[in-house]
């Protein structure tokens, strides 16, 4: 039998679910782990690495190894030029080895063919990111049922924990490398996008940086030592200082505080960081995702109040500073929704939408039409025949953003 799977194809650990006997599974790597890392290693033949194994290679060999690609999806750029040969990859080719690494530990953990899928993407992603997006899985020997948004499928697996739900709800989709808030009105029939906002660029990635750039500090104030990212044992080095950022900040969702052990060119240092500090280390990137919360709420529903919930989505979603802000932006006013797994939400989701659409039978399903809203203007751009200057050309919106899909114009607004 084929199996029709969902992907939450994220920026730092992507995660694959299919629906089997009615409940959604999330299916393990080859390592055992419900979550790859979204990282692609380069074999002195060029053979492409996925995942952990590739993960355990980027100390030792940091410049045969590329991550966060999904940064770059929909963008005119080289994502990874091979050290040994000078072959150029683009964003959509790293993107589809993932696609195939996932797609493969679907078919060994179910011990079926995975040819079709529901792929997820940030609801901040334009058209030619969307676009990148299906060529990537194409390329990885999938058939895309769907590019859907994340917010959109962490509210449906939310749903299908509890059906009976109904009432204007927020997701907060906060990612390794992406954000997104989109407020929802459920009903008996349909679950509605109202609007959505985030930033492609904000995630969990920025507080692991922040914590990168005090121990880069530690080593230049106090020991007088610097780092040339151009030279490979330097390079090696930013790497540890990396990975030992991004275990401190997760250590810190369970410690009060951390020490982080570092040696580089025959210097350690041990910085020592507690919960408080990493909260002014990272204030930044935590008020401008509350800007964003607070703009989609007001945009959305007006009044904090009227929300039912907050459905809270994304691995970095789970960061005691976020619950916090997102605790002090309801006022105690709102149920913060917990129940539902940050990480594996999204690939649930999906997982279920592809199960729909492929035609599966649906009895034990709450049947919600699920709608959506565009997150840019759309329109078009003309310009004088010969005259390709942007700065003279006229852009004409058809479909304005927040438009309920599916959606058609035939006149410029």
């Amino acid at each position: 039998m084929v199996q029709e799977i969902g992907i939450d194809l994220g920026t730092t650990y992507s995660v694959v679910a299919a629906l089997k006997d009615g409940r959604p599974v999330i299916a393990e790597n080859r390592e055992g782990n419900s979550l790859t890392p979204s990282v692609v290693h380069f074999t002195e033949k060029s053979e492409a690495v996925v995942g952990e194994r590739a993960l355990h290679m980027m100390i030792a060999r940091p410049a045969y190894c590329v991550w966060e690609v999904k940064r770059l999806m929909g963008e005119d750029v080289t994502a990874f030029i091979h050290p040994d040969t000078g072959r150029k990859y683009s964003p959509v080719e790293i993107t589809s080895f993932i696609l195939k690494e996932l797609k493969e530990a679907a078919e060994i953990f179910f011990g079926e063919p995975a040819e079709s899928a529901v792929i997820t993407v940030p609801a901040y992603f334009d058209n030619a990111a969307r676009q990148a997006t299906g060529e990537a899985a194409n390329l990885a020997g999938l058939k895309v049922l769907r590019i859907s948004n994340e917010p959109s499928m962490a509210l449906r697996a939310y749903m299908f924990n509890h059906k009976e739900i109904s009432g204007i709800y927020a997701v907060l989709d906060l990612g390794g490398g992406t954000l997104d808030v989109s407020i929802a009105e459920v009903t008996e029939k349909e679950s509605r996008i109202l609007t959505s906002d985030g930033d492609r660029r904000r995630g969990g990635t920025d507080f692991t940086m922040a914590v990168e750039k005090l121990i880069i500090n530690e080593f230049k104030k106090n020991h007088k030592v610097e780092f040339d990212p151009a030279d490979p044992a330097d390079a090696a080095f930013l790497q540890d200082i990396r990975e030992k950022s991004e275990r401190a900040k997760r250590e810190l969702s369970k410690l009060e505080s951390t020490t982080i052990p570092v040696m580089a060119k025959g210097v350690q240092v041990m910085p020592e960081l507690s919960r408080s500090e990493f909260g002014d280390l990272t204030r930044d990137c935590v008020d401008g995702i509350r800007e964003k919360c607070q703009s989609a709420i007001e945009t959305g529903v007006g009044d904090i109040g009227k929300l039912s919930g907050i459905v809270l989505a994304g691995g970095a979603s789970r960061m005691p500073c976020i619950q916090r802000m997102v605790e002090d932006l309801v006022g105690g006013s709102v149920p913060v929704l917990k129940d539902v797994s940050a990480d594996t939400a999204i690939a649930v989701g999906a997982a279920i939408e592809a199960y729909e659409l492929a035609g599966k039978p649906t009895h034990f399903l709450p049947i919600r039409t699920m709608r959506d809203v565009t997150t840019f203007d759309i329109g078009v751009a003309a310009h004088k025949l010969g005259d390709s200057d942007p700065e003279r050309m006229f852009v004409g919106c058809i479909i304005p953003k927040g438009t309920p899909l599916p959606a058609a114009s035939w006149s410029l607004r």
